[in-house]
């Protein structure tokens, strides 16, 4: 009987190892040449946004090593991934109402996880014009 419950807390430990090493994770990866941006492309990893120099994209954390090895400079963004959570905002320096988690940014655009998905309807914000 003891062996059971063994056997089953050991099952249970490998099947959430394997889930956590095969955990899709959001990433930004910097790719400031032309010659890495046809690096990346030959990688046919899928890629929501490509923003200025920065591909954003879903890939399995174990695979973020093999990127680092291959010259790559690869930052995890978010654990829960999920483009169709998140916005992705310009002038973002200048929206100061909005109160959101920025999950990465460079000088002139983020990519926010909104709390709520009626934030276009708040009162408080009011988008920038002019772009």
């Amino acid at each position: 009987m003891k062996n059971i419950y063994l056997l089953a807390i050991i099952a249970a430990l490998l099947f959430v190892g394997n889930k956590v090493l095969c955990a899709q994770v959001l990433i930004s990866v910097e790719l400031p040449t032309i010659e890495s941006k046809k690096a990346w492309h030959q990688l046919n990893i899928p890629t929501y946004e490509l923003i200025g120099n920065t591909a954003i994209a879903e890939i399995e954390e174990s695979k973020i090593a093999s990127l680092k090895q291959k010259g790559f400079q690869a930052n995890i963004i978010d654990r829960q991934p999920g483009m169709a959570k998140c916005m992705i905002v310009s002038d973002y320096d200048k929206v100061p109402v909005i109160k959101e988690t920025s999950i990465w940014q460079n000088a002139k655009m983020a990519i926010i996880k909104p709390a709520s998905k009626d934030i276009y309807l708040s009162r408080e914000y009011k988008p920038t014009s002019g772009r």
